[in-house]
């Protein structure tokens, strides 16, 4: 148990002292780090908000047949709730049946819906955060920055390396002349 001890101790040691060595290595190098809110500039960005609202047009009708479908077959199954004393064997299975099949082609309808609303989102983001990550890029080589991260994956950040406001001031200013 004391080597295991031992051994952690040690390989902690090992790590901290790598780590200082590394960010040493980084300030004597002149190495100039900064940090973006990527998520707040794409909750501001009037280019996601454009895009979710045209989303949204796109497929809602697709989502009110959608719903209209779900209506139909919670009527359905009320119906039969209702009417289920009254009916006969046959028409009750009959009806089983029916809701039964209906139900899973409306399952089957819900998730071609989602993978084509998921595929969508995708192809806009990607052609968004594309569009980001060019602005960022920019913005670093023009200010002399090695490295850029996102806040998002950063443990600590002094608030002056960040450099969200400037950024998101550029990709404004980029994806209003589109």
């Amino acid at each position: 148990m004391k080597k295991l001890v031992i051994g952690v101790a040690i390989s902690a040691l090992a790590l901290m002292t790598t780590t200082a060595f590394a960010a040493d290595a980084a300030a004597s190098s002149g190495s100039k780090i900064a940090i973006v809110q990527v998520a707040k500039i794409l909750q501001d960005s009037d280019e996601v908000k454009t895009a979710t609202a045209n989303l949204k047009k796109e497929f809602a009708k697709e989502k009110a047949d959608i719903e209209a479908g779900q209506k139909k077959l919670q009527a359905a199954m009320e119906k039969l709730k209702k009417d289920d004393a009254v009916m006969s064997k046959k028409d009750k299975e009959a009806a089983q049946k029916k809701i039964a099949a209906d139900r899973q082609a409306l399952v089957g309808r819900i998730s071609a819906f989602q993978q084509k609303v998921s595929a969508k989102q995708s192809e806009v983001m990607k052609h968004i955060f594309d569009s980001l990550n060019l602005t960022i890029q920019a913005y670093a080589d023009a200010n002399g920055i090695d490295a850029v991260f996102d806040s998002q994956n950063a443990i600590y950040a002094n608030d002056t390396v960040d450099i969200t406001d400037p950024v998101e001031t550029a990709f404004s200013a980029e994806t209003s002349k589109k």
